[in-house]
């Protein structure tokens, strides 16, 4: 993901302070212009940097991209799940943890507002590039998947199923009302929402 064009060098060490400068004004360019039109000289502009900084941090603008994906899905999941740690205790703890999952991911509108944009963008390319979709999506498994499936193993059986019924549940809603604009439910009415998903994933079927 990181990789340079020939001829630069791979041992350069890399600037923290410039590549969090480019990654957002890479954001800014793609949510602003999409990713086609999207100027790798206006990237190095608004990041204060030169262009071939920006290719021996992240390589071409593709590379940056997925790893504008990387860190905006970084974000969010931090966002939700905070630091990383280990699964709960308990069944009691786990479903605790659930319902406070849930909570903050239907609330992306206020909490992660250039998230939905971000969304959006995905969407709208993923016709001409699919590989941005599937990245992003990669990524969305990755890093939220894993963590969901652990804290279900605590409750119940085929955490990683139930993992993605969570999630798909969830997103379903924030595509709909929010990247789309539906905009038709009210905050109670996600809070509802999320309540019940919690309830379909943690439930156990009835053998008798």
């Amino acid at each position: 993901m990181n990789a340079a064009p020939a001829g630069h060098s791979r041992g350069r060490q890399r600037s923290p302070r410039k590549a969090d400068a480019i990654l957002k004004g890479a954001r800014q360019e793609f949510l602003q212009r999409g990713y086609a039109a999207a100027s790798m000289d206006r990237i190095a502009a608004t990041a204060g940097v030169s262009k071939p900084t920006i290719y021996s941090h992240y390589g071409d603008k593709a590379s940056l991209f997925r790893a504008l994906t990387c860190w905006m899905v970084q974000r969010r999941v931090e966002d939700v799940f905070g630091p990383s740690s280990p699964a709960p205790p308990g069944p009691k703890q786990a479903r605790r943890q659930l319902a406070q999952l849930a909570a903050r991911i239907v609330e992306v509108n206020e909490r992660q507002p250039e998230m939905l944009d971000f969304l959006r963008l995905v969407i709208g390319e993923s016709g001409r590039f699919p590989d941005l979709a599937k990245g992003f999506v990669a990524e969305v498994q990755q890093r939220a998947l894993t963590r969901l499936t652990q804290i279900l193993a605590v409750i119940t059986d085929q955490p990683e199923l139930r993992a993605r019924i969570f999630i798909g549940a969830l997103m379903q809603t924030i595509l709909f009302e929010d990247v789309l604009h539906g905009g038709d439910l009210t905050p109670s009415c996600k809070s509802s929402i999320a309540k019940l998903v919690v309830e379909l994933v943690t439930s156990q079927p009835d053998h008798t």
